[in-house]
Formats: C-alpha cells, structure tokens, sequence
C-alpha cells in the first residue's frame, strides 16, 4: 500500500509541475475517489506521451464542493481547461451553448463518428456540441431475492406488487423488515418515472422547460408514495434518520441493508456495482424487470449522460484540451486503462474494448440487455439542477413526515417548481 500511495503522489506531483518552456499546459479537473483519480492519472499520462510538447495539469477531488468550487472558477475567469461535469450542469453554465467550446468545431481533434447522434444530441444546445458524454444511466430495481423468498413472495413485477408487498414484510419477517430503502433524491426519481409512464408526461417538460403535469397528476404521485411509507413498502425518512441521521445516505452504506432486512433498492447502473459490494456473501441479488402498469403511456424509464467533459470557453488551448477529452472517451488504450471508473464508456471503440477486456461487470452487461430495444428518455436538465432537487426533497420529506398532505404536496409543487423555473430559465 505504501508503494502505491508513493507511486501516485509522484504522479500527481509530476502533473502538477510547471509547463517547460515550449511546452502548451493545460488543466483538466474532475471529482472521483482513488481508483478514478489513478486510472485518470495514468491515461492522461499516455496523452502526454502521444502528444509531446503537452502537460495536462490534473485538478482532483472528491464530490463534496466540486460544484461550488467550479462556479467560483467560472465566474472568475480561472476555470480549467478541460471539465468534468454532471449532466444537468449544463442549464447551469450553458444555457444559450455559449458556456462551453462548442466541439464541433474541432473535427480533426475529436472523433465524433465514435458516437452513436443520439448521446451527442444529449450535450448539443442551440447546434452547439457543449461536451462529450462519459456514461449514460439509468436507474434499475435491485432485489436481494434471498429476502422475498424468505417472505414468501415472487419478486415484484408491478408497482402495485411493491405496494402490497409492505404488509407480508412486516407480519413474516418483523417490523425491522422493508421491501426496499431509497434515499432522498431516489425517491425523487423513482416517483417522476412513476407518473412518466402512467401520463406519459415528466414533472419538468423536457421541451418546454416548463412543469409538465397538472394539479391532480401531481397527487397521484405524492400519493402512490404516501402509499408506500404507510403500508410499509418503503422506509421512511423518519425512520432512515433515526438510524443514519442522514436522509441522503446511501443504501449501500447502511447496516440494515447489508445484513438483509431490505429487500431491495433502486440504483443508477453506474452504481450497481457498488451496491452489491457490500452486502454479506450468503445473499441472491437479482436486477428485477422494472415496474410496470396497466394501460402505461410510455416506458418510465428515464436516463441521462453520467458524467460529460467539456472545454471550458474561456480556455486559451480549446483544441488540445478537445483531443484530451476524445482520446480518454473514444481509445480503446485509454478505456483499458480507465476501466469502468467512470461508468461503462458510450463511445463505440471504447465500449467494444471495455467488453473485449472483459472490464464490464456482467450485471452491467445485463443492465445494457434489460434496456436494449426500451425507449429511454432524457429528462429536462432542470429536473437535475441541485435548487430543483432540493425543493423536492423538501416536500416529500414534509409528506414523510405527515406534516403535509398528497393534495397539499401538489399545491406546493405546482407553485415552487413553477417559480423556480422562471427563476432557472431567465
């Protein structure tokens, strides 16, 4: 271990020394734990070897602040050259297209064609290609059916299974017992694709920026998840917090989780790994058929870019900075030496060579299978905006509570999410 550490400060200190003279430098920041910051490191290192007369200064860090850090950097004129970003950023700092470099004007530095349109359609605005996707994802219901047997139940099908499910849990198997844990903004996700595929309509329109439901669809959602925390279908943030103190966190990090007494959660696929890397061994994990409905208008099944790395507009080397990205994103050699740090890579030549290396995890393979040939729609980017997402933790975490009502959630909606548009969109 103490090689190691020793190895990827040397790294890091390499990257960070001062551009030789002659040479072109730029900066290239993102967020990550140890194993994405030392496959980052050593990529952008065969960059550098391919490219001689080029220093890529790496800026790296964890989750927490990485937002807040890159609104000062952008508002002061000092961002990194090449950026790492959520998705749902991109309302934030681009909303015209005019906040990052637009990509298609580097064609000999960026390999478009190892794209499929539609996940570059995903970072276009206004014509302008903002960024490169890293990763799409979607979220899956995970079961830990060694639970359900033990409860005497099949693994749920329909969201009316979830729901009757609470009360088997409870009576056979204790009032510790729920049939799956969410954590806040889980909730949040999994209450939109509910509503999405029985109306056919997202709570933030995806073409109009506008709220997409009415006052009634609205209680329908609060509603069904009203159902839930009172048959016992779900856990409550009350209850989550009496254990963790904290409604955010995540499933895989909780003891009741680990030692099976919840039977289940809902997971993007880019963490589907990292949730069944913590629960005790003797445990069937299964990825459940996603929840369904009679008379459905659409699939409910939502999905995004992961992670997409831009070039900031304010950067002198644009270019450069563009090859960097493309090479990380669309190599075989660079998705080799990345793995799945950042998810299963969308480019073509770096998925094949993820698969050929066998790197992807085969639950991950059979998350791609379970959506093959299933419409996944993109959401509005401003339903992922961080103001978005925390008015509605607010209100479902007053539903959980009983200190409000379903009809009374949908009159706070409509008002706060609408208002907060217009403040979002100006």
């Amino acid at each position: 271990m103490k090689k190691i550490a020793l190895l990827f400060s040397f790294c890091f200190a390499l990257l960070c020394l001062p551009a030789r003279a002659g040479e072109t430098e730029i900066r290239f920041s993102w967020w990550g734990g140890a194993e994405r910051h030392e496959a980052t490191l050593a990529a952008v290192r065969q960059f550098e070897q391919d490219h001689p007369g080029t220093t890529v200064k790496a800026e790296y860090m964890g989750w927490n602040g990485y937002l807040e850090r890159l609104t000062t950097q952008i508002g002061g004129g000092s961002a990194p050259d090449l950026i790492q970003m959520d998705w749902a950023w991109l309302s934030i700092f681009s909303k015209t297209g005019d906040g990052f470099a637009n990509l298609n004007r580097f064609p000999d530095a960026v390999n478009l064609d190892a794209y499929e349109a539609k996940w570059l359609a995903t970072c276009t605005i206004d014509g302008k290609l903002n960024a490169l996707p890293v990763s799409f994802t979607t979220r899956y219901f995970v079961w830990n059916k060694s639970v359900w047997d033990k409860a005497g139940l099949a693994l749920p099908k329909t969201w009316d299974d979830l729901l009757t499910a609470g009360p088997v849990f409870q009576e056979k198997l204790g009032p510790e017992f729920f049939p799956i844990d969410m954590e806040i903004d889980s909730i949040t996700h999994m209450l939109a694709s509910y509503i999405f595929q029985k109306t056919g309509k997202m709570i933030i329109d995806p073409v109009t920026s506008e709220l997409g439901l009415d006052h009634d669809e609205l209680v329908e959602c609060f509603a069904y998840y009203k159902r839930l925390v009172d048959n016992k279908s779900i856990t409550s943030m009350p209850y989550r917090v009496a254990r963790s103190g904290d409604p955010l966190a995540q499933t895989h990090e909780q003891s009741e989780f680990i030692t099976g007494e919840w039977g289940g959660a809902y997971y993007w696929d880019s963490n589907i790994t990292l949730l069944l890397s913590t629960p005790q061994p003797e445990f069937e994990f299964v990825l459940g058929e996603y929840l369904s409905q009679s008379n459905a208008a659409s699939s409910g099944r939502i999905g995004r870019p992961a992670q997409i790395f831009g070039v900031s507009a304010q950067s002198k080397h644009p270019e450069i900075a563009a090859a960097l990205a493309s090479y990380l994103l669309t190599t075989p050699e660079a998705a080799r030496t990345l793995g799945t740090s950042r998810g299963v890579l969308v480019a073509t030549p770096a998925f094949e060579a993820l698969k050929e290396a066998r790197l992807i995890a085969p639950v991950n393979i059979e998350a791609s299978e379970q959506i093959a040939g299933v419409e996944v729609y993109n959401p509005s980017p401003y339903f992922e905006d961080p103001r978005m997402l925390k008015l509605l933790r607010d209100i479902i975490e007053n539903l959980s509570y009983s200190k409000i009502t379903p009809e009374e959630a949908a009159g706070e909606a409509e008002q706060a999410i609408s208002r907060l548009l217009r403040r979002l969109t100006r």
